[in-house]
């Protein structure tokens, strides 16, 4: 073990008293300090398996609440997660949870112009051979053509 894997080992405040203990169980200073660093490497990797498990638990249970119309708890669950772990899976769940646009179907053709009412209730529509729609908020029909 390097001086500065020493020195990273003593600013955790643990180092001191496990490097005393393996001494008094008779290991050399080298032997010692290896055994501390060693223990300190598996207790990483065990922490950051825990930390994936956690992860995996959340992104189930925001795919949970996103079946369950619970938006609001899912996105809190998915804020919540490390992000280094976000992967597809975790930006899939917050598309999912991002789909409050909607799709009217009024027109064969493509629409040219688009006006919404001062309330967001009513939108009037307007196709490429002058032909207007004008569609509800709750609905999405034709009120007339």
């Amino acid at each position: 073990m390097g001086p500065q894997s020493v020195a990273a080992l003593q600013g955790v405040g643990y180092w001191y008293p496990l490097h005393a203990f393996t001494r008094r169980e008779g290991l050399r200073r080298e032997k010692a300090e290896d055994a501390v660093q060693a223990f300190f490497e598996r207790f990483a990797i065990a922490r950051k398996g825990e930390q994936r498990e956690a992860y995996d638990s959340n992104i189930e249970l925001a795919n949970q609440y996103i079946e369950q119309g619970s938006i609001d708890r899912a996105l809190e669950t998915l804020w919540k997660s490390p992000e280094r772990y976000r992967h597809w899976k975790w930006g899939h769940l917050l598309y999912l949870c991002h789909q409050d646009a909607a799709s009217i179907r009024t027109h064969e053709t493509n629409v040219a112009t688009v006006l919404f009412s001062p309330d967001g209730r009513w939108l009037v529509s307007e196709d490429a051979p002058p032909r207007g729609r004008l569609v509800g908020e709750k609905c999405g029909l034709a009120v007339n053509g």
